[in-house]
Order: C-alpha cells, then structure tokens, then sequence
C-alpha cells in the first residue's frame, strides 16, 4: 500500500473512534433525558407519550449495547438515532402543542448530523448524509408548525406543564449544540493543526522542507536588515550518495539521510536551522553578531561528524562524507544571490576533491 495511505489510515480511524465514542455518549444522554420524560409523562398521565418514551428507552438501551459491541456502523446508528428524535418530536408535538417546545429538536439535531459526517468515508454515504436528513428535519419544523397552529393538541396542559417542558427542551438543544460544536471545532482546529505542521516537514527525514526553509530564511534576512546582524548559509550535499543507493538499495539511502539529519540537528545552535533542500541536499542557516568563524566551526564540526559516524545498515557498514558550500550575509545581498553563492561554493568543493568546505 502507498506510504500515502499508510499516514491517512490512522487520522481516518481516529476521527471514526471520535465519532464512534460521541454516538455512545449521546446515546446515554438520550437514554437519560427520554427516562425523565417517561417519569413525567406517567405522573401527568399522558398515555400515548408513556408509550412513545417507552420504546424510546428500550429504543436507546439496544443501541447502547451495539456500539458497545461495535455490531453497528456509526453512520448507520446515527439514522438510527435522527429517525427515532424526529418520530418522537412529531408525536409530542401532536400529543401537547407547539409551545412546549419538543420543534427545537429539528435544530439541535443539525449539529449531531454534521458532526457524525466529520471524517466519514464514500462508503457512509449510502447510509447517511447530513444535508439531506437536515432537509427532512426543517420541513418537519415547518409542517408541524403549520399542523399545530390549526389543530388543538391531542393532550391540554397547563400554562405551568408548558414552560416547564419549553425550558427543559430548550436547554438540552443549547447543551447539545455546544458540546457538539465545541468537539467538531476542536476535531478541525487539531486536522488543521496536523496539516499544517506535515506540509512544512520533509516525510523521510522530519526536517524543516524547502518550503517552511524558504520562510524561515526569510524571517532571518528581515530581522539581519532591521538589527544589524547577520548569518551565514551552508549548503551540504552527501558525497557519492548514489553509489550507496545502487550498492546497498534505496532503504539503505533512505536510513544515511535519517541519520545524516539526526547529526545535522543535534550539532544546530540556538540561532540555527536546518532543512532538507532536496535529494541529499541539506541547507543549514545559522545567525550571528560580529564574525562567521564560530559558524564556519559548527559547519567544520558538522562535516568531521559525519566523516567519523560508523554507518552500519543491515550487514554493511561504511562511512560516508560530505561537502559545504557556505557563503555568508552582507550588505545589500539579496537571498537568491546568499543560496546561489552557497550552491556554488559547493559544487567548487564538489569538483575540488569532495569532504570540505569552500566559503
């Protein structure tokens, strides 16, 4: 399988375990709230919605153990679920009228909807999809606003019993709505998040790409112009990597650019940075106040710690070396004219022996 889906793979399943584990937790908060109602509509002796919050009870307590099991999709349960919140509504607003407010849940079922479709598959949209069942849900509103106000309601009930059951409804649909929005903001906030930081990150080696190298060179470039100090640029490129890929295979490349990085790092001042610019290429930026010999030195430092590093891959060992080419900031130059001066000392040094450094 292409590395593609190998790093997609435990997003999506993350996502679906969310999704999975709001679905119980929403099951048991409408286990509770239709247990309330069971209780209420037995002592205000409103039978038909005894009824209705029995199965609604039974309804969510098998629901519950299917998800506990995972013997039923999330998408799936969550028809499941908008089916039996909008035959209940219909059924209470045929049972007590329009003002003890059982409409509000054709709204606060919206953010549930758009919530369980947050990282479903092709494959879910066969069994759910949200603007569609969110369509059903406002021409429930609408008919049965329109119902309502030209029929008396099956149940009359006291001014009292009608604000009592408004209010409860009203603050379940407000905790509803903010709970689910609150996890689908974080959901999107923490993929965002993720996204970002990849797409600033070379796969292989998890340095800093080209890209994320281009916008930090540039921070330093502005601030060298604004305060007066300054930094220099290497360019490291590994000698005859090739001839490690064609002798050892490319996992044998792949693991002398992971350990070529992990040095690289760990010899990176406070002030320093490093990239993967491309292929075997490494570009190193450091900043500093009065003179570049302190930088030259790390570079230096840099170059003899590879040349030493017992590389051992499998059942070969071999040691590899590396040539700089470092060129520095002055003046009015601009940041093209610093990397192509860095680019072109190191293919002096490439074309001059290889293992050094040319400033």
């Amino acid at each position: 399988m292409p590395d593609y889906y190998t790093q997609i793979m435990p997003e999506n399943e993350l996502r679906n375990k969310k999704r999975h584990f709001m679905m119980a937790v929403m099951d048991i908060v409408l286990f509770s709230c239709h247990t309330l109602l069971l209780i209420f509509f037995i002592c205000t002796q409103i039978k038909i919605m005894i009824y209705v919050n029995i199965f609604s009870v039974s309804f969510y307590g098998v629901l519950f153990i299917l998800l506990k099991q995972n013997t039923v999709h999330t998408s799936l349960a969550t028809w499941l679920t908008t089916v039996e919140i909008m035959a209940h509504l219909i059924f209470a607003l045929l049972c007590l009228g329009w003002s003890c407010g059982f409409q509000l849940y054709c709204i606060g079922l919206l953010s549930i909807l758009f919530f369980s479709s947050y990282g479903s598959d092709k494959n879910d949209a066969y069994i759910f999809h949200p603007v569609q069942a969110s369509i059903i849900s406002m021409l429930i509103f609408f008919s049965m606003e329109y119902y309502t106000s030209v029929n008396e309601p099956v149940y009359m009930v006291t001014f009292f019993i009608q604000k009592v059951l408004y209010t409860a409804n009203a603050l379940f649909i407000f905790f509803l709505v903010i709970i689910f929005s609150k996890v689908y903001s974080d959901l999107i906030r923490s993929s965002e998040l993720k996204i970002r930081s990849e797409a600033y990150l070379d796969e292989l080696t998890k340095l800093y790409n080209r890209r994320k190298m281009r916008e930090i060179i540039g921070n330093f470039h502005e601030e060298a112009v604004k305060t007066g100090t300054h930094y220099c640029i290497a360019m490291f490129d590994i000698d005859n990597f090739k001839k490690i890929n064609d002798s050892y295979g490319h996992a044998a490349g792949d693991y002398v650019l992971t350990t070529i990085s992990k040095i690289l790092i760990e010899n990176c001042s406070d002030t320093a940075k490093v990239c993967r610019w491309g292929g075997e290429e490494f570009l190193f930026i450091e900043q500093y106040k009065t003179d570049n010999f302190e930088c030259i030195d790390r570079i230096e430092s840099i170059r003899k710690s590879i040349e030493k590093y017992p590389f051992i891959y499998e059942k070969y060992s071999f040691n590899l070396t590396v040539t700089a080419g470092v060129s520095t900031f002055s003046g009015d130059a601009t940041i093209a004219k610093i990397i192509a001066k860095a680019d072109e000392n190191l293919y002096l040094g490439k074309n001059n022996g290889k293992n050094q450094i040319i400033t």
